[in-house]
């Protein structure tokens, strides 16, 4: 077998270079509209995170002042001074 090395024509070559002339600016595309919405993400999820935090911040801080409320309440209590 002999094996020869086989010339492109000029017509394949202009319709190669057609079709990577076409494929660039799709590839560049593609990865401008990935790292942008890659950014949108990371910060959509931070904000989402911070409102987690702060409800739960606000949460703690009502679940502490009705046990202050509570401890007050039992300190004033005339039955638990006698008996202390």
């Amino acid at each position: 077998m002999i094996f020869r090395s086989r010339a492109y024509s000029f017509s394949h070559k202009v319709a190669a270079a057609i079709v990577l002339v076409g494929l660039l600016p799709l590839a560049i595309l593609l990865t401008l509209i990935y790292v942008e919405e890659k950014q949108d993400l990371r910060k959509m999820s931070g904000e989402s995170f911070k409102a987690a935090a702060v409800e739960s911040a606000r949460r703690i801080a009502g679940q502490v002042d009705r046990s202050i409320d509570e401890a007050e309440e039992l300190v004033s209590l005339p039955l638990l001074r006698l008996a202390v």
